[in-house]
């Protein structure tokens, strides 16, 4: 399962550069209620259900942008409708649709 990009920047660790940590939304994460959390996941019931738990009752982030890997089921959106704490916070919803090809490449190993 995929997780947020949560930005993660305090003024002290203040470089000019944007900082984040990649982490995985099945797992408890700290919250972080002063910075928005950038998810890539799965149209899938499963990884919508974890975002919309993110926003329920007390929010991880102050906003949500939200980037599906695939084109969402009407079934996912309404779910993402059904949750207030979540579309308040809802700042942009997209689908990024990407296509990965794998090339073989000539590999030598010398098992040294």
């Amino acid at each position: 399962m995929e997780g947020p990009l949560a930005p993660k920047h305090r003024p002290r660790e203040s470089t000019g550069a944007f900082l984040a940590v990649v982490e995985n939304v099945a797992v408890k994460r700290e919250a972080l209620p002063n910075l928005s959390g950038v998810y890539f996941i799965t149209p899938s019931n499963e990884s919508v259900q974890r975002l919309i738990e993110d926003f329920q009752s007390q929010p991880l982030y102050k906003s949500a942008h939200v980037f599906f890997s695939s084109p969402a089921p009407a079934t996912v959106l309404a779910a993402i409708r059904s949750c207030p704490g979540l579309t308040a916070r809802l700042k942009s919803l997209k689908e990024v649709l990407h296509l990965i090809i794998m090339i073989p490449l000539p590999m030598t190993s010398m098992n040294l």
